[in-house]
C-alpha cells in the first residue's frame, strides 16, 4: 500500500476523491479537510497536518490559484512573487 497526501486549493478538493478512484486499492489517500487556500497557509498549516498523516510515498501540492489572483486592480498579484517563491520554496523543504 502506498501513501499519497494531496495538498492544495479548492482545485485539490474538487479531484482528490477521482483520484482516489483512479489509483485504487494500492493506495491510500491522504489531505486536509479544509481547502489549504494559499501558500502561506498551507506553509503554516504543514506542522498541524502532517504529523496526522502516515509517511508519504507520493506528494502532490498544487498552491498558486489564491496567490496570483488579483482581487483588487491596484494591488497586483494577492501574494507578491517573491513572498510566493519563498513560501513555495518552504513547503517543499518541510515536505521533504
Amino acid at each position: 500500500m502506498k501513501n499519497v497526501i494531496l495538498l492544495g486549493d479548492s482545485i485539490r478538493m474538487f479531484y482528490q476523491d477521482r483520484v482516489e478512484e483512479i489509483l485504487g486499492e494500492d493506495y491510500k489517500i491522504y489531505h486536509p479537510t479544509e481547502n489549504c487556500k494559499f501558500s502561506g497557509l498551507t506553509l503554516n498549516s504543514l506542522r498541524f497536518w502532517l504529523p496526522s498523516f502516515p509517511k508519504p510515498d507520493i506528494i502532490h501540492f498544487n498552491n498558486g490559484l489564491w496567490d496570483v489572483g488579483i482581487n483588487y486592480d491596484e494591488d497586483g498579484n494577492f501574494t507578491p512573487l517573491n513572498i510566493y517563491i519563498s513560501n513555495l520554496r518552504k513547503i517543499v523543504r518541510e515536505l521533504k
